[in-house]
């Protein structure tokens, strides 16, 4: 717990602090070229806390009571360890700074970083988190930008190693290599929010899987690929503490289908020993053929007859019949 006169210090070092970061990175309202863009968020509250230091007083914030939370936002290049000139992506982030800063640490939100995986930028935001209580008492926000730059390259290292594996088992997975593969139905009263199916869309696709969202009323997501991988794309849309953002705990009672291939897949794209998880209130299956949905993922259109009309095309009526439709064979 930090006194009256501590926050006010502290709202000092903070102004002190933000007033050299500017300096350093510039505003981006007045160079749109700028190698990293720095803007105040909190414009009222910032001006709020100058007008404070400047004439002493500013209504009860000498008492203590309105010492106000300052944010910032940062957009810092990141280098790749391999090319020292070039940027490879950019990292927008914000810095909220709350009153008592920098004895209370800092609180720092990725806005954009689209250059890693949704996991990945889940774990690199609690990594700054982490650091920025380890540096509370200092003026963090210089170390935690270093930090940013060291942590986001050795997640793209990373995230390309996750990704040629995909490629890999994809590969394998269509040259009659022995693998498993499967495909998961699921429902969900409606998908309507922009970004959810944007990023439905984006890890799908980061995991080599294939398929369709159906957003709208109702909202319908099928993938089709490497078990595992749909396992982790499943486990994506059901959100939890490790992988925050999906639709709740109880999603999992909207996969209606869960279906996986335990033979090895030919080049005429057969499969045997088709099995149904019996968690998910399904049958077993006997041998049947594999039909391939799409190998790309793609958003559709709200109209659900478009996905049935894919669906029969593909050899995939009756399971769309049974699984979304809700029509017992």
């Amino acid at each position: 717990m930090t006194t009256t006169e501590e926050r006010i210090e502290s709202l000092d070092r903070a102004l002190d602090e933000i007033e050299v970061i500017e300096a350093i990175y510039g505003c981006a309202e007045q160079d749109d070229d700028a190698a990293s863009a720095f803007s105040i968020i909190s414009v009222a509250e910032h001006q709020k806390a100058k007008d404070f230091f400047a004439t002493g007083s500013s209504d009860d914030a000498s008492s203590g009571a309105s010492i106000p939370q300052l944010e910032i936002e940062l957009r810092i290049p990141i280098i790749n360890n391999d090319n020292d000139v070039e940027p490879v992506c950019d990292a927008t982030l914000r810095w909220c700074l709350p009153p008592g800063y920098p004895l209370i640490p800092a609180v720092v939100s990725i806005i954009s970083l689209t250059a890693l995986r949704r996991g990945s930028r889940e774990e690199l935001s609690n990594e700054i988190n982490q650091h920025a209580k380890e540096l509370a008492g200092q003026e963090a926000i210089l170390q935690l930008v270093e930090c940013v730059k060291e942590k986001v390259a050795e997640h793209l290292a990373r995230d390309r190693l996750i990704s040629n594996n995909v490629d890999t088992v994809t590969d394998e997975a269509q040259s009659s290599h022995s693998t498993k593969w499967g495909r998961r139905w699921i429902w969900v009263h409606h998908i309507t929010n922009i970004d959810r199916c944007k990023s439905i869309v984006q890890e799908a696709k980061q995991l080599g899987l294939g398929g369709y969202l159906k957003p709208g009323y109702p909202g319908v997501v099928v993938v089709e690929g490497p078990s595992l991988r749909c396992d982790e794309f499943v486990s994506f849309i059901k959100g939890n503490k490790s992988r925050p953002g999906g639709f709740g705990r109880n999603w999992g009672h909207h996969v209606r289908g869960h279906i996986d291939f335990d033979t090895c897949i030919t080049d005429n794209g057969n499969a045997g020993n088709a099995e149904e998880d019996s968690s998910c209130g399904c049958a077993k299956k006997q041998q049947q053929s594999r039909p391939q949905l799409t190998m790309e993922f793609k958003e559709l259109e709200e109209d659900l007859a478009t996905l049935g009309k894919l669906c029969r095309e593909c050899g995939l009526e009756d399971e769309f019949k049974e699984y979304i439709m809700q029509h017992k064979r």
